[in-house]
Parts: structure tokens; sequence; C-alpha cells
């Protein structure tokens, strides 16, 4: 069967949502993905290719959601690869390389730098062996458990009792939220990594269910999942008590635990492997070079910079 490619835009985005749709139910919106694919802060929008057949029938997407970068003390257009979907009656055609391939070229054209990205499992294969993508490593998946009481685990224990505790968690997020602007006021990015300023916070609370809180003079990115999953550190003292820090608000969410992911190269690495916390294998990282043949490599990743967060 043969294919063709076009670009996505804001006018056949509905074709995304439509392939999701049909994959994942209606775990996300169309809006989702407007907001999503709504990059222009960046100068950049809509990247990404459909394979579509013979019949029309969009059968493929693959993606990406431009991005900057502080590299030395200088901002980078990159692009982090994400959405990638195959109808299943379109699978196993090569379609997942060959739109990567064009996605890339149109990058490159753009003035993107590099392109980077957390493969799983299905897809490592394809990145790291088929699309030339460099292994930077994975980062290190850090649990923090408390002794306050666990309204997160007992609500999600008794599935009639969740929606009691989503109503809780939008309520104490309403009643501690902050803006990115006052978390910007205390905190300066001092690693090479994804630019964490006001655009990309701003998008990233438009599309996704993260929120950013402020307890006491604390300030923390956060989300729900499995308790609470923390975007990014917004402090710079290397030597402070994580377990202290984090326990107001395990407590302000009735959570039991609270997570953080991030690779070696994270100021506050050393110090958190030294803790008493949990330490698992997290996410694998992945770099290609576009415009950019040459690769940084000692790029700092943390949870917030997944596109799922």
């Amino acid at each position: 069967m043969n294919y063709r490619n076009e670009l996505i835009n804001n006018n056949n985005l509905n074709e995304l949502f439509k392939l999701f749709q049909n994959e994942h139910g209606n775990k996300f919106s169309l809006n989702y993905f407007r907001n999503k694919f709504e990059t222009s802060w960046t100068e950049k929008s809509y990247v990404g290719y459909f394979a579509v057949s013979e019949k029309n029938e969009t059968a493929a997407f693959y993606g990406g959601f431009p991005c900057q970068m502080i590299i030395n003390g200088e901002k980078r257009l990159v692009l982090q690869s994400g959405d990638t979907i195959t109808n299943e009656k379109h699978r196993k055609k090569g379609l997942f390389i060959r739109l990567a391939e064009e996605t890339y070229q149109f990058a490159e054209s753009e003035g993107f730098e590099f392109v980077f990205g957390f493969p799983n499992k299905n897809s490592e294969h394809g990145f790291f062996h088929k699309l030339g993508w460099q292994n930077l490593g994975t980062c290190t998946n850090f649990t923090f458990t408390f002794s306050n009481f666990n309204w997160f685990g007992l609500c999600h224990k008794f599935s009639f009792l969740k929606p009691l505790y989503n109503l809780f968690w939008k309520k104490q997020l309403k009643k501690l939220n902050t803006s990115a602007n006052e978390v910007l006021k205390y905190y300066e990015q001092n690693y090479n990594g994804v630019l964490k300023d006001a655009n990309f916070l701003h998008y990233k609370l438009n599309y996704g269910n993260s929120g950013l809180v402020k307890i006491g003079n604390h300030f923390f990115w956060i989300k729900k999942d499995n308790g609470i999953q923390i975007g990014e550190l917004f402090v710079s003292n290397e030597e402070i008590d994580f377990h202290n820090y984090l326990k107001p608000l395990a407590k302000a969410f009735g959570v039991k635990q609270i997570h953080f992911s991030c690779n070696e190269h994270h100021p506050l690495y050393s110090n958190l492997m030294k803790s008493k916390t949990e330490k698992n294998i997290g996410l694998v990282v992945g770099l290609r070079g576009l415009k950019n043949k040459y690769l940084p490599n000692n790029l700092t990743f943390v949870s917030g910079d997944s596109d799922d967060f």
C-alpha cells in the first residue's frame, strides 16, 4: 500500500485526536492536543507528519513539540519527540521510521538543533538502532514516603471514592495556587537543559494536569500520579533535607508518596542519592542531532520535561 505524508496543522489536528481516540478511547480531548501543539512562544508550532493511505485513511502520526534549552547560557531551539501512534491496520509497514525521518528533515530546515525524547521499551529499538539516536542513559526515580494519613491511597482503593479525592485535589490546587512568575522570582535555573521560564511553565500548565502551588515559603510544580509527581525542585540549596522539605506538601494533599525523577547532571542529584529514599531506574533519555551535529553531553532532564507531565 502506498502512503502520502501530510504536515500537521490546526485544520487536520482532528485526525490525530481520532487516531488516539481509536486506540485509547476518550482519554485525551481535542483541546488537549490543540494546546499541546500550540507552541508559538518558541516561534514554531505544529511539527509532525501524518501518513495517509490511498483510501484517504489516516494511518499513522509522528510528531514533536518545540521547546527551548539553555546550554552554556545560550537559548537553543530543540524538538521533543512525542505523540507517536499507528492505526493497528497499518502497523509493520515502516511508517514510524518514515514519518520520523520526514519530521527530522522538516525540523532541521526550520532551524531546530536537535531532537530529544524518552523512548519506552516498545520504541527504544527504533530510536537507537534505526533512527540513529544517542542513548544518554536513564533517569533515577526517587520516591519519598511519609507517615501522614493517606487520603489518596484510601480513595483509590475504593473506586467509588475516587471522585471525592479528585474534588479534594482540585480544591487544594485552587487554594494553594501560585503563578509561574511568582515561582521564578526566587528560582534561577543553573543547569543545561529544557529552559524552565514562564513561557514553558504556562505552556505545560495549559495542556497538562499539573499545577504550581506554594506552601509556606516553598514552591512546588506537581501532578497527581500514584501520589504526587514533582516536575522540578525549585530549590538551589544542595544540602536541603528533602524529607522535611516535602513533608508539608504530602500532608496538604493527603498522599503517602511523592516522586521526583532526574538524571545524574541535576545539581541536586548527589544529595538525592544520599537521602533516605527509594531509588529506581527511570526513563531512558535519547538525543539526535539535526542542524547541530555536536551534541552536548551534560544535559539535565527532570520529570517535568516529559510531554506526559
